[in-house]
């Protein structure tokens, strides 16, 4: 089959029960998945990397971990799944993207959650102050 244009997200909510969660994907992303799927498991796209377990989906953690091995592998400090997010999300932000767009991108429950992901740097802070004068 063709892939969607949007992708769905599960994750566990507070009483332990999975959401789903839908948003939609760029082109070039779209593409990039479209010639990889021949690679993915029939069910999922990311199956478990255990190859009696192809059925199931790859867990988040074992996500992290692969990404970190790769970055290990190649020399990276510091970089994870969570500070892709972090990125991606200040440069929405950066860009003038309006918070409520992000948060609904994000999948936060409220604003202030969504905030304490955006980094601000002292030269915004110093343009915003400057925009004032006349």
């Amino acid at each position: 089959g063709t892939v969607r244009p949007t992708i769905n997200f599960r994750k566990g909510n507070t009483k332990g029960q999975l959401q789903t969660r839908t948003i939609p994907v760029i082109e070039d992303l779209r593409s990039l998945v479209t010639s990889w799927r021949s690679h993915a498991g029939q069910t999922y796209l990311f199956p478990g990397r255990h190859p009696n377990h192809h059925w199931k989906h790859l867990h988040t953690n074992s996500a992290d971990q692969i990404l970190r091995e790769a970055f290990e592998r190649v020399g990276i400090e510091g970089a994870s799944t969570h500070s892709f997010r972090r990125t991606a999300l200040t440069q929405m932000s950066n860009a003038g993207i309006g918070l409520r767009i992000i948060q609904e991108i994000s999948g936060h429950s409220n604003l202030e959650q969504l905030q304490h992901y955006l980094e601000v740097k002292p030269e915004q802070v110093k343009g915003g102050i400057a925009s004032l004068s006349i």
